[in-house]
């Protein structure tokens, strides 16, 4: 039983174990808490960021969009037609020309994505500067058409958009020019559009000219990667069209594009969720944006530039197509990093959004999709913690790998089947830092408590069992082996009297200090505790650790408790109590040791012979007058003890058929022992069974009164017997 102080000990412990225990689980609550803030509030956290659009890439990467043919082509200033027609700039009558030709062809829509921000270099007007000072050169130039009013009359025939781009900088000089209407449709309130301070636009005239204006921007995501594309922007309290959008507008001839919006997270503001242009929807996030979904590069959706000028297009350019004009030319600097791992021209982007619209196959993450990380986060988490009470971790890191494998399990199916996006990535970060949050601590307070178990089990088994345990899992199974052991049992004279004679509360405080002083020598010597009965303590050496000194280990200890007891009676005596002595039998054997009992119960202990004849040593102490019994087998194990022993004789215990041979260790500073040499002349002549055995030992019993063991071979002699050889009648 553990005393006061253990309890105390224990009561701390238990109490820190439970409070290490409330934090992680409000560690993992404040973890859980914030993983579902960033879901919700989809912050750009960049590692996440990074590995989330790292999983989406992939996505896109093993399942792109299967390319159908659409009247969507790109009029590509191709490095070819840079060769054939001239560096660019082209002059505006080329552009002009170009226009006409594509009309000619059938195109829907003419959408640039060229700015035309500056007057056109090579137009005459500009040249007259440069000539000023040759009248006839001069008045030559002046009567030559301006290339950009040749280009404005060419758009404004019908269905051209021109260009813009809008800035970070400061307010523009002249903000681009309104062509599309919006018409909202949903709540009201301030949408969250990507903001932008200042604009560089087409020429004036030819933006007047042109049927439709959106803006070339692209916002690509901190890896330069376009992943969505705004439909929409903001800049100076007005809202204008992307260049797609206006493409597809004036296409199909309308003038108005419906916004559709839902209730935003204040009353003040609306959520975008898409826009309307006729019977085409498309899809949008809160900020305006339009996920890309690509194909892999296809030639036919490329025009080189010089084959419509050189009347070779026919055919290439299908009736009511969208055509967007721009370069795949290395040269002009317009490529951007896609998902599919490759850069494209950004007029292709353009193209290819369209082409989605078009085959109404978008890509995008859905309403619901936070709400369902949500869920998995708060499922995975009520998982961990209706596992936590158990000791072990493998069900809360099954639980936890259950939650990753079910968000990655989730997001690819809806990927796979309806090309929805949702995020594997920040549930996943979420439950495993949840479930580190609360192991953690769960863990050391589990160690706190194996230690005060280990100090304490230690006091009731062996420190020597218990770390060989712990250091060989695997020896914790039934069976045994044989193996040579060491044995030392103790037993307290008279103690049923003095269990009758005590207060049981007094005696349980006697017994115990006398057990602790006798296990704790025991342990000093490396033994193992095999059992206590009442008063009673077995120990054994070599087991489970082997001790190639298990003997003189033995014979070491069962001398410290015999000091330790005598002097414990000693005290007890002292204080009115009639604590009888120790007697104690040590003896070698090989015994099979091991684990027995049951799946459900292990009892470390030996098994054999060896065992029983220890106990039968100590029991004939009572006979012999002795304290403490050796075997001789014990003894021939010994390499030195530094203790003489002196023979007792050969002892043949009840039901054996052969003699034990026995020694008794004798201390220098022993009183009323018979000397050594005078008692050891004396069992000589008894061994030879010689006629002044009897003398010598009557000598020594007047000499040595207190000597129980001279007085025991005196009785026996005085009785007739003769020789060493002791039969014991009774256990």
């Amino acid at each position: 039983m553990a005393d006061s102080s253990e309890q105390t000990s224990f009561q701390a412990g238990q109490r820190a174990a439970r409070r290490l225990r409330r934090i992680g689980l409000m560690l993992s609550a404040a973890v859980v808490l914030a993983g579902i803030s960033a879901i919700v509030s989809d912050p750009a956290i960049d590692l996440v960021m990074s590995i989330r659009n790292a999983v989406f890439d992939g996505y896109q990467r093993s399942m792109p969009r299967k390319y159908e043919p659409a009247p969507v082509r790109i009029l590509d200033i191709d490095e070819e037609s840079l060769a054939r027609l001239g560096q660019w700039p082209w002059p505006r009558t080329r552009i002009a020309e170009i226009v006409a030709r594509l009309r000619e062809l059938g195109a829907a829509s003419i959408t640039f994505d060229i700015l035309f921000a500056e007057p056109d270099r090579m137009s005459p007007r500009q040249l007259v500067s440069e000539w000023a000072e040759r009248d006839d050169v001069r008045a030559v130039l002046e009567h030559l058409p301006d290339s950009d009013e040749v280009l404005a009359a060419e758009l404004a025939r019908g269905n051209v958009v021109t260009a813009f781009a809008l800035t970070e900088g400061g307010g523009p000089e002249r903000p681009p020019l309104e062509k599309a209407r919006f018409v909202r449709i949903g709540s009201e309130g301030k949408l969250l559009l990507s903001h932008h301070q200042g604009a560089v636009a087409t020429l004036p005239n030819l933006e007047a000219a042109a049927s439709g204006n959106g803006a070339i921007n692209f916002q690509p995501d901190r890896d330069g990667v376009v992943r969505r594309v705004p439909l929409l922007l903001e800049m100076g309290g007005k809202t204008y069209p992307s260049l797609l959008v206006e493409a597809l507008r004036v296409a199909v001839g309308q003038g108005n594009v419906t916004v559709l919006t839902a209730p935003g997270r204040s009353e003040s503001t609306a959520q975008l969720t898409g826009l309307r242009i006729a019977e085409h929807v498309l899809p949008t996030d809160s900020t305006g944006r339009m996920q890309v979904y690509l194909t892999r590069p296809m030639p036919e959706r490329y025009v080189p530039a010089w084959k419509v000028l050189s009347g070779q297009a026919e055919g290439l350019i299908p009736k009511g197509a969208i055509v967007f004009l721009g370069s795949s030319a290395t040269a002009l600097m317009d490529l951007r990093f896609s998902p599919l791992g490759t850069a494209l021209p950004g007029v292709e982007i353009h193209a290819q959004l369209v082409e989605q619209i078009l085959h109404k196959v978008h890509s995008s993450r859905p309403d619901w999709a936070r709400g369902s990380e949500v869920l998995l986060v708060v499922l995975s988490w009520l998982g961990m913690l209706a596992v936590g009470n158990q000791p072990r971790v493998l069900p809360l890191a099954l639980v936890t790998a259950l939650g990753v494998a079910l968000a990655f399990s989730v997001s690819w199916q809806s990927w796979n089947l309806s090309l929805l996006l949702v995020d594997p990535i920040t549930p996943s970060v979420t439950v495993l830092a949840a479930f580190l949050a609360y192991v953690v601590p769960r863990q050391l307070a589990t160690e706190s408590e194996e230690r005060w178990i280990r100090s304490v089990f230690a006091n009731y088994l062996s420190p020597n069992l218990v770390e060989h345990l712990i250091r060989n899992p695997s020896e914790l199974r039934v069976g045994g082996e044989r193996r040579e052991c060491s044995f030392v049992l103790t037993d307290v004279a008279g103690f049923t009297s003095v269990v009758e004679n005590m207060d049981p509360a007094e005696l349980t405080g006697v017994i115990n200090d006398y057990l602790d002083g006798m296990v704790r020598i025991a342990f000093s010597h490396d033994a193992t505790l095999d059992r206590i009965v009442g008063d009673a303590v077995a120990v054994l050496f070599s087991a489970p650790v082997t001790q190639a000194d298990h003997a003189q280990r033995a014979v070491a200890c069962a001398l410290d408790m015999d000091a330790f007891a005598s002097d414990y009676a000693r005290r007890c005596k002292e204080n009115g109590i009639d604590f009888g002595h120790t007697r104690i039998g040590v003896h070698t054997g090989e015994v099979v040791v091991g684990n027995f009992g049951g799946s459900q119960h292990f009892d470390y202990r030996p098994l054999g012979d060896p065992i029983n004849t220890a106990a039968r040593l100590e029991t004939a102490n009572r006979q012999l007058g002795t304290r403490i019994c050796i075997s001789a087998a014990t003894v021939a194990a010994c390499t030195g003890n530094g203790v003489p022993l002196r023979p007792v004789g050969s002892l043949l215990l009840k039901g054996k058929t052969r003699g034990v041979d026995v020694f008794e260790p004798v201390r220098t500073d022993a009183n009323g022992v018979a000397p050594f040499d005078a008692y050891k002349h004396a069992f000589d002549m008894l061994e030879k069974d010689g006629d002044g055995a009897l003398q010598a030992f009557r000598k020594l019993a007047e000499q040595h009164p207190e000597d129980g063991l001279v007085s025991f071979h005196l009785r026996r002699l005085e009785r007739g017997e003769r020789g060493t050889l002791i039969v014991f009648t009774e256990k």
